[in-house]
């Protein structure tokens, strides 16, 4: 392990900072899209022929499912970046507080 190799404290602060962020509007994207597939459950369309489409092919049902199973992955790869910092903050030997 060469001292090249070594991050310092502002670098895993700002890091840190950053992961956590992507991961919060990660998981407020996934709370709106959730309750936008609950509303969409009981949508009502002008349209009759709509309506009829909807119904049966299930769209925008399907097409929101998607997105929310994209978002949960993109959370998933969030924490799994944030395990990584502090993985590799801890095989560095940084103590554990520069990460808060």
């Amino acid at each position: 392990e060469s001292s090249g190799d070594a991050h310092d404290e502002p670098y895993y602060r700002k890091r840190m900072g950053e992961l956590r962020s992507r991961l919060e509007t990660h998981q407020r994207q996934l709370a709106v899209l959730t309750q936008k597939q609950a509303q969409g459950q009981m949508q009502y369309y002008g349209d009759p022929n709509k309506t009829l489409q909807q119904e049966f092919s299930r769209s925008d049902i399907n097409k929101r499912n998607d997105e929310i199973t994209q978002k949960q992955q993109e959370i998933a790869a969030d924490e799994q970046a944030i395990q990584d910092l502090q993985d590799q903050l801890r095989r560095e030997g940084h103590p554990p507080g520069w990460l808060r």
